[in-house]
Formats: C-alpha cells, sequence, structure tokens
C-alpha cells in the first residue's frame, strides 16, 4: 500500500493543532503561530511556541519559546528557540542556536550551531558534524551513525554502524554491530561498550585496532 505524502503532513499537521487546542487557551492561543502547506517558509520573529509542517518546509525563524516542525524535506538553518522539535524525511540543521533539540527523521545531518543542553536525535543515516556544538548530553540512534562533534556530557549512542570521532566529557554508552572509535578520542567518564548484546560478527575497533569481536 502507497501512503500519500501529501496526506502524511496533513495529518501531522492536524495533529499539531490538535495539540493546541488542548493544552492552549485565552491569550496563549492568540499568540500561537501554526502554518502548513505543501511549501512552507518560516523566516519571521515568533512571539511564542510555534508549529509548522509542510512536504518541504524551510524554518530561519528566532524564538524565545519552542519550535515544532514535520515535513518531508526539512531544512532548519540560522534558526533560534528555547527548544526545537523536529521530525521528517530528510533534516539538515545548519548555524541554529537551540537550548535542547529533539529530531527523528530518515536523513539528519546536524552541521552547524551550538545546542547548549542536550541534543536527542534518531534516524536513519545520522551525522553530526564537528561544527555543530553540544554542551550538554546526548542521546543518538540511527542505523549508520557518526559523531564527529565534541560531547559537553554523557553520550548515549547506538547504531548498526557507529563512528565516534570526538571526545566525550561524561560516560559514554555505545552499542552496535560495528562500533568504531578514533585513535585521538578521550573519555572523560567510564565507557560501557556492549559487545555481549550484539548479533553474531559485530565487532570494536579504535584507532584501527580491533577491541573485541562476537564470533
Amino acid at each position: 500500500m502507497t501512503i500519500n505524502r501529501h496526506f502524511v503532513m496533513r495529518f501531522l499537521f492536524f495533529i499539531l493543532v490538535l495539540a493546541i487546542l488542548l493544552f492552549a487557551t485565552g491569550a496563549l492561543l492568540a499568540q500561537i503561530e501554526a502554518r502548513s502547506g505543501d511549501h512552507v517558509e518560516i523566516n519571521n520573529a515568533l512571539p511564542d511556541m510555534a508549529f509548522f509542517a509542510a512536504d518541504d518546509l524551510k524554518i530561519t525563524a528566532k524564538s524565545r519559546d519552542d519550535i515544532f516542525a514535520a515535513g518531508g524535506d526539512v531544512s532548519i538553518n540560522g534558526a533560534q528557540a528555547d527548544h526545537m522539535i523536529a521530525m521528517g524525511g530528510d533534516i539538515i540543521v545548519t548555524n541554529v542556536a537551540f537550548h535542547d533539540l529533539i529530531v527523528a527523521g530518515g536523513d539528519i545531518n546536524l552541521v552547524s550551531g551550538a545546542v547548549t543542553d542536550d541534543v536527542v536525535a534518531a534516524g536513519g543515516d545520522l551525522n553530526v558534524q564537528s561544527e555543530f556544538k553540544i554542551g550538554g548530553s546526548a542521546l543518538i540512534t540511527g542505523g549508520d551513525v557518526t559523531i564527529d562533534t565534541p560531547i559537553g556530557g554523557e553520550l548515549r549512542a547506538a547504531a548498526g554502524r557507529l563512528r565516534l570521532n570526538a571526545n566525550v566529557e561524561g560516560n559514554a554508552h555505545l552499542t552496535g554491530d560495528e562500533i568504531t572509535i578514533g585513535p585521538n578520542v578521550r573519555i572523560g567518564g567510564l565507557v560501557w561498550l556492549f559487545a555481549y548484546i550484539l548479533g553474531m560478527g559485530a565487532v570494536i575497533t579504535r584507532g584501527g585496532k580491533a577491541l573485541a569481536a562476537v564470533a
């Protein structure tokens, strides 16, 4: 069965609007912004929390509150918010400033910007590049995950193929069929490498040298 992408976006927007009607009343409701469509671009200042859904969604807006976004292709560039919550097919995040980030999608590329506290990310292919700063902890899961930026707190990461190429200030919990830790990576806390729960043929390497393998 084929699911119409446009229908899915409309349905997601309906859920977001329903949440507004359930939890927001009076003056708060008057300030909330919500928008949907095939192609939506948000570049204005947002006085309160905002909800957006589109097949092609671009967000460059600035808010002191939270932004919720859902779309097929989601581009978040130069945006600012307290909490940014996004879900979509392909998501790219550049030059942002958030307190917390929660993101889920097919392909996720966190390119540049800063999250002062925590990041929660789940995707098929997920890349956290070196110019994307994470001040707090990170919970990251996906099929193919690469982490090239330092983690300011604890890291919990799980993936079919997991590559960690940057320092972690706190503890590191790493789970995957293939776990690769870069040769210069420093982990400030304890390290848990969950080889014992992996499938047959799982491999853990550091600096190109095998640390463990599940036969």
